[in-house]
């Protein structure tokens, strides 16, 4: 039906809503739909069908750009914060922490109660805590501390991350420098 109606905007339109609210928006049908439906016209719903197919082919540089243009030209904000929040998930797994970071703020201010950037913020923190530290194991145990707050504010706002949040803070503070070690750091 997709291919039969790749110039058809209105029924590519159905189609891609009648998977969605079926819940297939992992299926070729719709990405193919999303792909015909945004050649014709624009929208987000089509940008983010391209962008998930681009993920499913491992392009992840083309899954970014139409993840970003399905952001601007949504209208709701926890779907904008969502897109946001997958390209940070994209450049996290490409090891580009830093804009992986300003995705996953953009999310936050985007949607405040949305926990599931705060914890990728705090992911980042705990996997870059030896990098950061090279040659002091103490003080690269002490980046748990800032992990574990983003952990704990995911907890606080999104009840939806609530348990993996609390788990991945306990985690971490079994690896947390222990009074000793402390003390024999003055600065910390």
């Amino acid at each position: 039906k997709v291919e039969a109606n790749q110039a058809n905007l209105e029924a590519l339109k159905e189609v891609i809503e009648v998977m969605a609210l079926m819940g297939c928006k992992d299926s070729d049908a719709y990405l193919q739909a999303s792909l015909y439906a945004y050649k014709l016209e624009p929208s987000a719903d089509a940008a983010l069908g391209i962008a998930k197919q681009a993920v499913k082919a491992k392009d992840y540089d083309k899954a970014i750009q139409y993840f970003e243009e399905a952001a601007n030209m949504e209208t709701d904000a926890v779907s904008k914060a969502e897109d946001y929040y997958l390209i940070g998930v994209l450049l996290f797994e490409q090891n580009n922490m830093s804009k992986a970071r300003q995705y996953c703020q953009k999310a936050i201010e985007t949607n405040p109660d949305y926990g599931a950037p705060y914890i990728l913020i705090g992911n980042m923190y705990a996997k870059s805590a030896k990098s950061i530290y090279p040659n002091d194991a103490v003080l690269a145990k002490a980046v748990y501390y800032a992990a574990i707050d983003k952990f704990e504010k995911a907890r606080q706002v999104d009840q939806n991350v609530a348990e993996d949040a609390g788990k991945l803070a306990n985690t971490y503070r079994a690896h947390l420098p222990s009074t000793e070690e402390v003390f024999m750091h003055p600065d910390l």
